[in-house]
């Protein structure tokens, strides 16, 4: 939904129309906003910076482990 919100600002631009009119500037603002709870993935799953403390919680709660790696290939807070 953001991705069509972005296009709606850019395109007209981009096509050399005038572009958003501020009336429909907050409606749109307001869309492409992070809402509520959008992020609980990042703000509220305790994630573990340490792939061995990872690897012991996952294995006494046999569960999984989710390894998110950065650009690099390196995983994110590792060093």
């Amino acid at each position: 939904m953001r991705t069509l919100a972005a296009l709606t600002l850019l395109l007209p631009a981009l096509c050399g129309s005038p572009g958003v009119t501020p009336d429909r500037f907050e409606s749109l603002h307001t869309l492409i906003r992070p809402q509520a709870g959008e992020l609980a993935w990042y703000e509220e799953i305790p994630w573990l910076t340490s792939i061995q403390e990872a690897l012991e919680k996952a294995s006494a709660e046999g569960k999984p482990i989710l390894v998110w790696c950065s650009a690099d290939g390196q995983p994110c807070g590792a060093t």
